[in-house]
């Protein structure tokens, strides 16, 4: 009986959305996108970061990409921040971008101290519309975390990696880095 009370308590704090999450809950009848689809929103990336920094395709030509879709109140994004800091501590800068995409639908005063306050120093774009922000909607991000795996060729190559097995696909997909 106390397992059960606890399971049901335990499963309504992690419904219950934070200040700052997404006023609308993503439409759960949309279909995954396909690696092939995930592919064509890539080639038509265009955005800026919190720094006013552009990325675009072209300029991140050579490279893998990581596009991490993240939210400061989502607790698997944050437990997955320990192993993007080691995948940029092992990869150059050069070889692999990670770059964050926050679903916050807070102030962005808030989302900066939060980055500065974890760390995070890879590049963040930010829209504070949540799912319904053109990334979210473009890459059909219908829940969190969701991350995209680009190769250096900037195809779609695996999505929502995670810890052990995003360090592993990236040193197949970056060889001669240890």
């Amino acid at each position: 009986m106390v397992r059960l009370f606890l399971a049901g308590a335990l499963a309504a704090v992690a419904v219950a959305a934070p200040a700052g999450a997404p006023s609308q809950s993503p439409n759960p009848g949309t279909r995954p996108a396909t690696l092939e689809e995930l592919t064509r929103a890539f080639a038509s990336f265009d955005a800026s970061d919190l720094n006013g920094h552009r990325w675009r395709p072209a300029d991140l030509a050579g490279r893998v990409v990581l596009l991490d879709f993240w939210a400061t109140w989502c607790a698997p994004c944050l437990a997955d921040v320990p192993f993007l800091r080691q995948a940029r501590a092992r990869f150059p800068p050069d070889r692999l971008t990670i770059i964050g995409v926050s679903l916050d639908t807070g102030d962005r005063r808030t989302l900066t101290a939060w980055l500065n306050r974890q760390r995070v120093d890879w590049p963040q774009i930010w829209d504070d519309r949540g799912y319904d922000g053109p990334l979210a909607r473009r890459f059909r991000v219908d829940a969190l975390p969701r991350s995209v795996l680009f190769d250096s060729n900037g195809r779609a190559v695996a999505t929502n990696l995670r810890a052990g097995r995003l360090i592993a696909t990236l040193n197949q997909l970056i060889p001669g880095v240890r």
